[in-house]
């Protein structure tokens, strides 16, 4: 029943409330004047008290009426108020429909906040269910519906039925390009699952921007994979995330197909800038030689995150260079098949625009890590895993760095050997290696001796740095129950901008 509904009730009851109290008002005016005519006649004194306690009692019910009546009253006027509200125009909805739909726009979360955050039904969908005004131009606004998060459901049924809510999604998606995160951590004991979510997405294969596969089986990946690069047309992938796929009975690809078919779609491959694959073993799917073949072909790639990438080939020969003019981003953390990955890296040929890059460790080999930083304009470099052999290669990179602006080391031994690589000895003093270096974060488990503080000095002395971060997480120790250490911290609040020892900020006022 809806709210006119209920009034119309509400209405006629309280007439019908007013015709009873009306008869029952009649009906007390008779009964008293039976009353007195009964005491005018005399009669039996029995009888009286019967008529008169009768009175009394429907007095009573009268008096209940009455309170009735007046909550029926109050209830009336709330439900007018309530009429008079909704027949009212929101304040918000006098917008215009295209600001409003922007509104909307905004209120969803970021592209990088909504992917991987499952959430049943789709963002857009609370939106929907608002009001009919907000449901006709959410559905009409497709931006809202791109970003579709995929998760495997408890069974089969449940599935399909997602997959059909998926599919409204899509199609609510229209023109706009779409964002698709599909996250399956339990076993693929139901292969018709797979074939059913390939045969969903593949006639959005073209407009498909971002894709990321989390936790999927090996041949889901290169089902879905593998359907970019059939399409006869051309698609708008530009992001692809592969992380820990799992292990499945799959034929790789070397043995499916001919050596380096996979440069053949270019189309797919030129339209991609961010390549992520962490928890790969890669010859499950390629060998070394193709994956630089697929590489060479991403000529608009600008990030490349490579985390926790296996690769039990060797790189052997010779290999054509990676010419990416728009390179911008380098992620390299993985503690095994370090050897083969500096192989690639030293294959990477950035453009002129300033690179950010982050490495589980620096390659001891001088001339591996030359032969990538000598092409490129690092202005952020992160390092994990600073070990004593890899000094040479710090050096090295650094020379090759003048517009290094961020430096972070995490170190677990020699901290004052890589303090020492910081500044370099001329024939007029103690000069910087980085002139543009301006934040320095040092990360160690062990505490620093009295030669490690005095080479930090020097290098604080010796840039200009806004911002110095130290954390000893194996010391306990601060300013504040250590002279030593408040000593180190005043000296360096009046040299450098902002001063931070284990999180947190110092303050050159109290230090």
């Amino acid at each position: 029943m809806n709210l006119e509904d209920s009034l119309t009730t509400f209405q006629r009851w309280s007439s019908a409330y007013d015709l009873f109290k009306n008869a029952s008002n009649a009906l007390f005016d008779a009964s008293t004047a039976l009353c007195q005519s009964i005491d005018s006649s005399r009669v039996n004194l029995t009888t009286s008290d019967v008529v008169e306690q009768t009175l009394l009692q429907i007095h009573n019910k009268l008096d209940s009426i009455d309170t009735i009546g007046a909550q029926i009253a109050r209830s009336r006027a709330m439900l007018y108020r309530t009429v008079n509200m909704s027949a009212t125009l929101v304040p918000v909805n006098t917008l215009p429909s295209e600001v409003l739909a922007q509104v909307f726009v905004y209120s969803m979360p970021q592209l990088e906040d909504s992917l991987g955050k499952i959430q049943i039904p789709h963002q857009a969908s609370v939106i929907a269910s608002v009001c009919s005004l907000w449901r006709k131009l959410s559905i009409a606004t497709p931006s809202l519906w791109s970003c579709v998060n995929i998760v495997r459901r408890d069974n089969l049924d449940r599935q399909r039925y997602f997959f059909k809510l998926v599919e409204i999604w899509l199609e609510r998606a229209s023109g706009a390009p779409l964002h698709i995160h599909i996250h399956d951590t339990q076993p693929p004991d139901h292969a018709e699952r797979e074939l059913d979510l390939v045969s969903l997405l593949k006639p959005w294969i073209p407009r498909i921007a971002t894709m990321k596969l989390y936790e999927s089986s090996l041949k889901l990946c290169e089902n879905i994979i593998n359907s970019f690069f059939d399409h006869d047309g051309d698609v708008v992938l530009n992001h692809l995330d592969v992380t820990s796929p799992g292990r499945g009975q799959i034929v790789p690809l070397r043995e499916r197909i001919n050596p380096f078919s996979l440069m053949q779609p270019a189309s797919v491959l030129q339209g991609l800038n961010h390549l992520e694959l962490g928890g790969v073993a890669l010859d499950d799917l390629l060998d070394f030689r193709e994956f630089v073949v697929i590489l060479s072909n991403m000529r608009a790639l600008r990030t490349l995150v490579l985390h926790a990438l296996m690769f039990f080939d060797e790189a052997t020969g010779e290999y054509p260079e990676l010419t990416l003019p728009d390179f911008q981003k380098l992620v390299v953390r993985s503690y095994s098949s370090e050897e083969v990955l500096w192989s690639l890296v030293a294959l990477l040929r950035p453009g002129p625009n300033k690179l950010e890059v982050h490495l589980s460790s620096i390659y001891r080999n001088p001339i591996g890590t030359a032969a990538f930083f000598q092409h490129a304009d690092v202005t952020v470099l992160s390092i994990d895993n600073m070990v004593a052999g890899g000094i040479s290669g710090l050096t090295q990179s650094l020379d090759y760095s003048p517009h290094l602006q961020s430096l972070q080391l995490t170190m677990d031994s020699d901290i004052r050997g890589t303090l020492e690589v910081l500044t370099k000895e001329v024939q007029g003093g103690t000069v910087v290696r980085c002139p543009d270096l301006r934040r320095l974060q040092l990360i160690t488990t062990h505490e620093m001796d009295s030669l490690t503080i005095e080479q930090l000095k020097k290098v604080a002395g010796t840039y200009s740095l806004a911002e110095l971060d130290f954390n000893m997480h194996g010391s306990g120790r601060g300013p504040d129950d250590d002279p030593d250490t408040a000593a180190l911290v005043k000296w360096l609040c009046q040299r450098v901008q902002k001063v931070w020892l284990n999180e947190r900020l110092m303050d050159p006022g109290i230090y």
